[in-house]
């Protein structure tokens, strides 16, 4: 009896360890996110590393103090063995009176140009990037109508897991 109740203890333990480990490798694959600093970045998604590089940082603020245009750079770099996916986020916007135009630059050429939205959103996504590869992003803003405004929010890179 004591031997059958010593055994039933040692199997649901071994159960219960299995199974937090089964869950908490889940939570913890679900939950990889870029890490956005406003110096260089890593983020490991098991083998593969993904690191994002913001010239000074990661933050617009564009006023009638700054000199328009304003350039942002943006450096990915893929340090893995296979492809990896990434998404460019404008998050924390604020915007007030004016429209402000942007263009995207990648790898020096144009790929995307309009008007900076009044709320979060996704200025391009799915994005491959290839093994050992690296792409630059130049994002160019202007103030297409110079009547003064305030436009802020915060460049955010997110890989997809």
């Amino acid at each position: 009896m004591k031997m059958k109740r010593s055994f039933i203890v040692i199997s649901i333990l071994l159960f219960l360890t299995f199974s937090i480990s089964i869950i908490s490798s889940f939570i913890s694959y679900s939950s990889i996110k870029l890490v956005n600093e406003d110096t260089d970045t890593k983020t490991s998604i098991y083998t593969a590393n993904l690191y994002v590089t913001y010239d000074n940082n990661k933050q617009i603020a564009i006023n009638s103090n700054v000199a328009i245009p304003l350039t942002k750079t943006i450096t990915i770099e893929n340090a893995s063995d296979r492809e990896l996916k990434y998404k460019l986020e404008l998050i924390s916007v604020a915007n007030i009176l004016d429209t402000i135009s942007y263009s995207i630059s990648k790898n020096d050429e144009v790929i995307k140009t309009d008007n900076l939205p009044n709320t979060d959103t996704n200025l391009l996504e799915d994005i491959a990037i290839g093994p050992n590869s690296t792409d630059k992003y130049i994002i160019t803003f202007n103030n297409t109508t110079n009547l003064g405004g305030l436009y802020t929010a915060t460049l955010k890179v997110e890989a997809n897991v």
